[in-house]
C-alpha cells in the first residue's frame, strides 16, 4: 500500500496537478502516514504543485514532530526549492524559525529555514528579524543575521537593527559567541 501512495504522490507531482482536491490527501499522507518514504513523496509532490500548495507545506512544517528530522528537512528543502512561490508559507517558516533553538543541534534545519525565507525575498525580512530576536543560541542568531544580509540593499532600512545586534554581542560576554568565532 505504501508503494501505491508513493507512486500516486509522485504522479500527481510530475503532472503538476493543481487540483485543490488532491491537496488535503497529500497533506494527510505527509503528516500522518507511518511510512517515511510516502510522507517524503507527498511533500515533494506538493512542492511541484507550486504556490497553491505552499500554505499546506507551511502547515505540515508546523504539524510534524521534531523527531521526524528527515521529514522536516524534506519540507524545508521543498520550500527552499520553491523560491518566491513559497511566499504563502512565510508565516509558518517564521514560526518554525522562532522555535529554531529547539533544533540548535541541527544547523541544517536552521539554515534551510533561513534559505527559504531569503528565497521568498525582501518581504520576509520581518520573519528573519523575529527569528534573530527570539533565538538564544548564537548559531541561530548568526544564521538569521546572515539571511538578512543576503537580502541586500532592498532591506537597507534594517541596517540600524543589524548594527544594534552586532553591538549587543560585541559588548556582552557570551560563551556561545566565543565558541562560534
Amino acid at each position: 500500500i505504501a508503494k501505491v501512495r508513493i507512486s500516486a504522490a509522485q504522479s500527481l507531482g510530475k503532472l503538476g496537478i493543481r487540483d485543490l482536491a488532491a491537496l488535503p490527501a497529500l497533506e494527510s499522507i505527509a503528516v500522518e502516514d507511518s511510512d517515511t518514504e510516502s510522507r517524503i513523496a507527498a511533500i515533494r509532490a506538493l512542492g511541484q504543485m507550486g504556490e497553491g500548495a505552499a500554505p499546506i507545506l507551511g502547515r505540515i512544517l508546523l504539524r510534524i514532530s521534531p523527531r521526524d528530522e528527515i521529514v522536516v528537512e524534506t519540507t524545508l528543502e521543498t520550500l527552499v526549492a520553491m523560491g518566491p512561490a513559497a511566499r504563502p508559507a512565510m508565516d509558518s517558516l517564521g514560526t518554525f524559525g522562532r522555535d529554531a533553538d529547539d533544533y540548535r543541534d541541527n544547523d541544517k534545519l536552521i539554515s534551510l529555514t533561513t534559505d527559504a525565507l531569503v528565497n521568498i525575498g525582501p518581504e520576509a525580512v520581518g520573519q528573519l528579524i523575529a527569528i534573530v530576536d527570539r533565538c538564544s543560541y548564537t548559531r541561530t542568531w548568526l544564521t538569521g543575521l546572515n539571511g538578512i544580509g543576503r537580502l541586500g540593499s532592498e532591506v537597507a532600512e534594517v541596517a540600524p537593527y543589524l548594527v544594534q545586534q552586532f553591538n549587543k554581542y560585541m559588548y556582552e560576554e557570551d560563551s556561545n559567541m566565543v565558541q562560534v568565532l
